[in-house]
């Protein structure tokens, strides 16, 4: 990740934090969860976990995640 000093334009911070929390949260394009509630986003042994992919049994949703140190599958379940 490249560093800028100061004065940097509000507009390239944005672009900057975005692609930040990109890579920390291993986000691939725009695949993310779409909580229904508060987030729920697990933590894995050192990173958040990578998100998978989502799936929904009536008014359950499953969403599953990756610890990408362990290799640890996670669901967590939400309710509409």
């Amino acid at each position: 990740m490249q560093i800028y000093t100061l004065p940097v334009s509000k507009t390239k911070r944005k672009t900057m934090a975005r692609r930040a929390l990109k890579e920390l949260f291993h986000i691939e394009g725009s695949k993310r969860p779409w909580w229904l509630h508060a987030s729920l986003w697990p933590m894995g042994k050192d990173t958040p976990m990578k998100y998978l992919h989502t799936k929904r049994d009536g008014e359950r949703f499953l969403y599953t995640f990756r610890d990408m140190t362990t290799g640890e599958i996670r669901e967590i379940e939400d309710y509409y």
